[in-house]
């Protein structure tokens, strides 16, 4: 798949069925092909939780050895590479959409989040493979969030809107 290509973007896989334990040794054995295909610029797009590794180690587990990787590769193989770190994305507010619906009633816990869309992250993914100067965001990490902060309280009220009619907020432990 890398075979001629001079950028590639890498996404940490996910399989819901399997969970997280091997998507950390999936994404390095994607990098390592598209290096040893002669790829020179890779945007991995991971995730926000490696600022926080002691309060979320399953999540951020799947994202930092990735990241550590491309540091490495960096200055062995002078591979050039940008990090798109993924905060709450607003696609996993529509995994509960028809509990949400049919209960009326959002549980979540009590914090603001800016929540992205996904293809937001995509098209900068885009910009950035498609800029061809691989040094101009080389080592950069760039966290990708939404437009505003929002809480329980805020996209109850979306919700609300949305579907038509009264979804309540329930604060949920976190």
């Amino acid at each position: 798949a890398y075979n001629g290509a001079k950028a590639a973007l890498i996404v940490t896989p996910f399989d819901p069925k399997a969970g997280f334990g091997n998507d950390a040794q999936l994404t390095a054995t994607m990098i390592d092909h598209a290096v040893q295909n002669g790829v020179k610029y890779i945007v991995l797009v991971a995730s926000f939780t490696v600022n926080n590794r002691e309060r979320m180690p399953i999540i951020s587990s799947r994202f930092y050895p990735s990241e550590q990787l491309l540091e490495k590769l960096g200055k062995e193989k002078q591979i050039k590479w940008t990090v798109l770190r993924g905060g709450v994305f607003m696609e996993n507010m529509l995994h509960d959409f028809k509990k949400i619906k049919k209960q009326s009633i959002l549980s979540y816990p009590k914090v603001c989040i800016p929540p992205v869309y996904t293809k937001d992250i995509g098209k900068c993914a885009a910009r950035l493979l498609t800029e061809n100067d691989f040094e101009k965001y080389h080592g950069k990490y760039f966290e990708m969030n939404g437009p505003e902060l929002l809480n329980g309280e805020d996209m109850a009220l979306i919700f609300s809107k949305v579907l038509n009619q009264e979804i309540k907020y329930q604060e949920t432990p976190i």
